[in-house]
């Protein structure tokens, strides 16, 4: 038996009979799409993930997208009974392989009616810093002005002033004096606010959240809602209709937000249900706004994954706009894709949907709040389904981190945390030294309880700062040479009595030297990001040639002269112009600061708990910076970050 399509274009893809039968079967004529690829497969399991590996030619990356349609069609006529939680879906997690590999760069078009290209707009709600001011005027995207104690008066269509407050000037065991930055006094960027602690001198720092807003992170926290909007999609010839589009992103976001290249999330179910990419409801895009290099987050998930650290897939997408009138088929320009966690997710990587999966926001992690859910509900952001045994796992860890003694605590913690996963992911998070993490922002990451073994998993996510650059937070110096055993910035109770527990410590350091001869090892490394750099780099070409320049010198291993910077206080640091930190240096540099370490030659450096916002650049004496408080740019016009003719992309 065959499955076709009957008059659909040619993709040089060969039909393959799949058994025995009477005929073709003729898929419904609204369904047509594309041959049939070749189905020949087999099953198999690398890095802890069923996929089907394919064993015969295919034409290209279409073809193998036109096979793993097929498949998911067949797994549906051949297996419509079975449970959600069985071997179907297994099946459909594991259909999903070909659209997640790095060697795919995706031709994505999103076809919008000019009501819907105008509902895309975040709405603006109270935010944790008092919200925003009246309507916005013509000059942009989430135009008026910020009001509350961020500042003054922005022009209509930007953001507000300066932050005001006294700043706390940011601070490293690396820095120099640098200039005051945002905040109150103690705090980062600290004072009372709205669903959160006044920032206090215990270095716990900021929590991202805003109960106003329907997700956690800084865009909720400054009053921005994203909404749902609807759209037509098309991808690489597959058609959808009414899918659910709207941003995403917090500092991406920001950004971008005078930019038509933002953020996406799609969600292909929500207006029609069931409609999926391979078994994939929700897609989800970065735009690379803040990584010039434009390859950290696909790197950083290959290094999670070669450490044993379940973590999501990546592609790479050139995404297209259409609003009538408006934009015709107009480029935005290069995206990551990266995996959505979900229960497709957890299916694909434990073989159960049933686990509690969490995305929290707190520099205070597993803090003990209480017998009451509802305190840890916001800050552990569920994505799942929180039962009242899984709420009461979390509580229970939550009394052990914060209350029990240390042989209690070295006793028991074996029975709440999967101490290699663990080790393994904190040993990766650490040599890439991203900072926009659990590390300092206490965020960036999932937790996935596990049904079984009741035990707690992390998962990397957002990885566009890592390889030490995120410099709102230390010096390059001390991203380079974060300490092994301090990793953490400011007091965290979890790391700080995880890593005084001689056992994981022990299992933690064993994985740093493991991984020196294999994960971090830098010629591998850096041949991974040559591979990448080299697929992206016709793409972000043709977005334009100052994206191309700040590209090449981000990918280069070759050193940039100092008096090349300008002395921009925002170095590295994406939509904020500057030359770009160099991913191949650090590369080199963070393995020997490790071995160094290791070895005993060398203690790293500490961060300390300072202000939000770069390091210090401007005039002698550690004044702010030109434009002052929060990421201005070059103007005097108190936006939040340069007019969109003069970003640097």
């Amino acid at each position: 038996m065959c499955i076709k399509w009957p008059s659909a274009r040619s993709t040089g893809c060969t039909q393959q009979a799949i058994g025995a039968g009477d005929g073709p079967l003729q898929y419904p004529a609204h369904k047509k799409r594309s041959p049939v690829c070749n189905l020949n497969a087999t099953w198999g399991v690398t890095n802890g993930m069923i996929h089907p590996f394919q064993r015969s030619g295919m034409a290209g990356r279409s073809c193998r997208l036109w096979q793993s349609v097929c498949f998911v069609l067949l797994v549906e006529l051949l297996f419509p009974g079975i449970s959600q939680a069985g071997g179907r879906q297994l099946a459909l997690a594991a259909a999903a392989a070909p659209l997640f590999q790095e060697t795919n760069v995706w031709n994505v078009h999103l076809i919008f009616t000019a009501e819907q290209w105008a509902a895309m707009e975040p709405k603006r709600i109270q935010g944790g810093f008092g919200g925003f001011g009246g309507p916005g005027g013509p000059g942009g995207p989430m135009g008026g002005s910020m009001s509350g104690p961020m500042g003054g008066p922005g022009r209509p269509g930007g953001f507000g002033g300066p932050m005001a407050g006294p700043g706390n000037p940011m601070r490293s065991s690396t820095n120099g004096p640098s200039g005051p930055m945002v905040g109150g006094p103690g705090g980062q960027m600290g004072g009372p606010q709205r669903g959160g602690p006044p920032g206090g001198d215990d270095g716990g720092g900021m929590t991202l959240r805003n109960p106003n807003a329907k997700r956690n992170g800084l865009a909720g926290m400054l009053g921005i809602d994203f909404v749902w909007a609807k759209a037509d999609l098309e991808f690489d010839g597959l058609k959808f209709e009414n899918v659910a589009v709207r941003y995403k992103g917090n500092g991406t976001y920001m950004g971008s937000q005078r930019q038509l290249k933002r953020p996406l999330k799609i969600d292909l179910d929500k207006n029609v249900r069931g409609q999926n990419l391979l078994g994939v409801t929700k897609l989800n895009f970065g735009n690379l706004v803040a990584d010039p290099s434009c390859v950290s987050d696909t790197l950083s998930y290959q290094l999670f994954r070669e450490a044993g650290v379940p973590s999501p897939r990546t592609a790479h997408a050139k995404i297209y706009l259409t609003v009538p009138g408006k934009y015709d088929h107009q480029l935005l320009g290069l995206y990551v894709m990266v995996e959505n966690v979900d229960a497709m997710y957890a299916i694909s990587r434990f073989g159960l949907k049933q686990g509690l999966i969490m995305k929290p926001v707190t520099p205070k992690l597993f803090e003990y709040l209480g017998e009451d859910w509802s305190a840890y509900a916001g800050i552990y952001d569920p994505k799942t389904r929180a039962y009242p045994e899984q709420q009461r796992r979390v509580i229970e860890m939550a009394k052990l981190v914060s209350s029990a003694d240390d042989a209690t605590f070295q006793a028991r913690i074996g029975d709440f945390l999967d101490l290699d996963e663990f080790a393994r992911f904190l040993a990766v998070t650490v040599y890439l030294s991203t900072m926009d993490s659990i590390l300092a922002q206490g965020q960036n990451y999932y937790i996935y309880l596990h049904p079984v073994s009741n035990k707690f998993k992390f998962m990397p996510w957002d990885l566009d700062h890592s390889f030490g650059d995120f410099p709102m937070i230390g010096s390059a110096e001390g991203r380079i040479n974060l300490s092994l055993v301090h990793p953490y910035v400011g007091k965290n109770k979890l790391l700080e009595r995880m890593l005084a527990f001689e056992k994981f410590k022990s299992l933690y350091l064993g994985y740093h030297r493991q991984f020196l001869d294999t994960v971090y090892q830098p010629e591998k490394v850096q041949r991974q990001l040559d591979q990448i750099a080299g697929l992206v780099r016709p793409t972000v070409k043709e977005e334009s040639e100052a994206r191309l320049k700040r590209f090449e010198q981000a990918v280069s291993d070759k050193p940039i002269p100092a008096d090349s910077n300008d002395n921009n206080p925002f170095r590295g640091f994406g939509p904020f112009g500057g030359t770009p930190s160099q991913t191949k240096l650090f590369i080199t540099k963070r393995a020997a600061s490790v071995a160094e370490q290791l070895a005993g030659k060398s203690t790293g450096m500490i961060i300390e708990r300072g202000g939000f916002g770069p390091p210090g650049g401007g005039p002698p004496g550690g004044g702010p910076p030109p434009g002052g408080g929060m990421p201005g740019g070059p103007d005097d016009d108190q936006d939040f970050g340069p007019p969109m003719e003069e970003m640097p992309f």
